[in-house]
């Protein structure tokens, strides 16, 4: 019973460590894909946005995670 214990605290510390250094090491965007020209090339654009209260110590992140913004057109 008491392995039981330890191994349930050890995975709850894991997962709660992990979190924490995945929320100071991470920063977060949005992207874009918008058609190159109007004629079917298969080119696109692809826009990229970060607001301003991600940027902070923007420079240090090791990862930025992208969500797709879907446009109003």
């Amino acid at each position: 019973m008491m392995t039981l214990l330890i191994f349930t605290i050890g995975i709850v510390l894991g997962w709660v460590l992990s979190s924490l250094y995945s929320i100071k090491h991470t920063s977060n965007g949005y992207f874009t894909i918008e058609p190159y020209d109007e004629e079917e090339t298969g080119f696109y654009r692809v826009n990229m946005r970060i607001p301003i209260e991600e940027q902070t110590d923007l420079i240090h992140k090791e990862r930025l995670i992208l969500y797709r913004e879907y446009s109003q057109k």
